[in-house]
């Protein structure tokens, strides 16, 4: 019952959300229901921001809204009026790929500009308190392929190729804004050459990358060490390129109905306890399923794995994800998501994961990978690029900008201080009562009278709350800050 409390709550948190324009701010006043129910339909638009991702049913809200606690509905109110409210504006910048540096106070943005003859990327430095352009820096005569350059999920580096030397992979420094060094991408002894960059492990200490042979034919994927500066060797990895997934310190790879972990520090097969159960729970279903992708989050300690399920009914697309021990080289579970359709895992963080729905006109839908609970959904124009590292702040790039996206636990955290009010309440009622019957009857035992509980509270028990309450927040316009000085790349004019 309390997960309904937070999903009910959830949905009129984001139906009173307000645009503001660049020009002004406007506060709005919330009329109010004869329940004492927030009512935004003197939104301008009507119910809700007349915006795709706050297309809400108002009608199941008003529905539903009866069913929440007198207490809960006066605090959603008084935490309204604190903030009645919330600006929503744009990064105006291009988009590319997006990442959180410096304990998430500044966004790095990294875009590929392609003409005819040259190639470049262009990386901006973006404040997330104001808004402004820390710094910038354009990387020119990039190699004229799809995947010449990678930002590390980080956003401290950047590998790329350029097209002048194309036996190097240049290893660029975010923070500095210099190439720190070189290597080179000819291994010896391999007639195989480098293709395309591929994947940066969360913390950007390895690198993975596509190589091909002398017919561009049969490729196949390296690992490199970005912090020791080597080569990483599997043992008994044939190097063919599938879904594979990379932490600091694991290389996992799923093909059909199997699973392979290698340990990078040394290179061998990881047994991975927890892994056959999670097998025969499969084949238990029945039909014909294959697993269909991998991944870990922030710090390797959670694991997604993704899979589908074909039966007479439909395909189901499913997600597993696991609490991951590497030490002890085992798994437990987490959660569990299933969306019939055809979908694709996107983004994995400690709490949060991103799927996209392409059954459903490619949305994107944002899940809670603690509970598998559905946060919010976007449109197929909006593309969920980076949680900030405390999981607070999404960066959500759209066709013309960058939105930022903050999590509320105000919500989350009423409805928290009344559970504990409730049980508070019980033991001390229990306490009480266990007291009086013991004076009276002596220690026969306890009397089990509670005091009694409304037709609402009866349905209420001790359950962990999602924290799924989401809001846009504050992004300024983007303006031309001070650039460092010393930068070997080229900046833009």
């Amino acid at each position: 019952m309390i997960k309904r409390y937070v999903g009910v709550a959830s949905l009129m948190l984001l139906s009173s959300l307000i645009v503001i324009s660049s020009e002004f701010e406007r506060k709005e006043e919330f009329a109010r229901d004869p329940q004492g129910n927030i009512m935004p339909s003197n939104v301008p638009g009507g119910a809700g921001v007349a915006q795709p991702e706050q297309a809400l049913n108002q009608a199941e809200v008003e529905a539903t809204a009866g069913s929440l606690l007198f207490d809960v509905k006066q605090t959603i109110a008084s935490y309204l009026e604190e903030d009645k409210y919330v600006l929503w504006k744009k990064l105006n910048l291009p988009i590319g790929s997006l990442a959180f540096i410096d304990n998430g106070e500044n966004l790095v943005s990294a875009r590929r500009e392609a003409t005819s003859d040259v190639a470049s990327v262009e990386i901006s430095i973006i404040s997330i308190k104001t808004g402004k352009m820390v710094n910038s820096f354009k990387i020119k005569g990039l190699r004229f392929v799809r995947k010449s350059f990678l930002l590390s999920p980080n956003g401290k580096t950047i590998a790329f190729v350029n097209s002048t030397d194309q036996d190097k992979i240049h290893f660029f420094d975010a923070e500095t804004g210099k190439v720190a060094y070189s290597i080179s991408n000819v291994l010896e002894g391999d007639a195989r050459r480098f293709k395309i960059f591929e994947m940066f492990s969360q913390d950007g200490t390895i690198l993975a990358m596509i190589y091909e042979d002398e017919f561009g034919e049969n490729t196949s994927v390296r690992l490199f060490n970005v912090k020791t500066r080597s080569w990483i060797v599997l043992d008994g990895f044939d190097g063919k390129s599938r879904p594979y997934a990379l932490s600091h310190d694991t290389f996992a790879t799923v093909y059909r109905n199997g699973i392979r972990f290698w340990d990078i520090s040394n290179g061998a097969v990881k047994t991975i306890e927890g892994l056959h159960a999670v097998i025969d729970e499969m084949k238990a279903r029945g039909g014909n399923w294959t697993f269909d992708d991998i991944c870990f989050g922030n710090d390797g300690k959670v694991l997604a794995l993704t899979y589908v399920l074909k039966q007479p009914s439909g395909s189901i697309y499913g997600i597993r994800l696991f609490n991951y021990d590497s030490h002890k080289s085992s798994i437990t579970n987490r959660a569990s998501i299933e969306i019939k359709g055809r979908a694709r895992l996107s983004l994995l963080s400690d709490t949060m994961v991103t799927v996209h729905d392409y059954s459903r006109n490619a949305e994107t839908i944002l899940f809670d990978n603690l509970t598998g609970n559905e946060i919010q959904r976007f449109g197929r124009d909006e593309d969920p690029g980076a949680f900030s590292p405390d999981d607070k702040i999404m960066a959500v790039a759209t066709d013309n900008g960058i939105q930022l996206w903050k999590k509320s636990t105000a919500l989350q955290d009423a409805l928290k201080k009344q559970q504990l009010d409730i049980i508070a309440s019980r033991k001390s009622a229990l306490s009480q009562s266990s007291s009086s019957s013991t004076s009276a009857s002596g220690p026969a035992g306890a009397s089990s009278v509670l005091p009694p509980m409304s037709g609402n509270e009866q349905a209420v028990e001790p359950v962990e709350l999602v924290d799924n309450a989401v809001i846009m927040h504050v992004s300024p316009p983007v303006g031309q800050g001070e650039k460092r000085s010393g930068i070997a790349i080229e900046q833009p004019d």
